[in-house]
């Protein structure tokens, strides 16, 4: 299954797409920067019945559109660290006996 074909299966199921799962997180004070997967993900389940792995799809658009942030993101900013990636350090060549 294609995670498009994950969304239009959420969507036959409650009528909502990702758009308006933000609107609706937002009404119900969940979108917000600490906002956790676990936290939208039991939101889903009980509120609208989804399965983990909708949900999961659900927190996965939320990411992809820059509505949440990965939470090493969170931390870093959070510690005053950079999330950029460190460059490789070279690989030093074994000796040969």
């Amino acid at each position: 299954m294609t995670f498009q074909a994950y969304l239009d299966n959420i969507k036959a199921k409650t009528g909502h797409t990702p758009d308006d799962f933000r609107a609706l997180a937002r009404r119900a004070g969940l979108l917000t920067p600490e906002l956790r997967a676990s936290d939208l993900v039991a939101w889903l389940k009980k509120d609208f019945d989804l399965g983990h792995g909708h949900a999961m799809a659900i927190w996965a658009s939320f990411k992809a559109k820059g509505w949440v942030e990965a939470p090493t993101k969170l931390i870093a900013a959070a510690a005053g660290r950079s999330t950029a990636k460190a460059k490789p350090k070279p690989v030093a060549k074994a000796k040969k006996k």
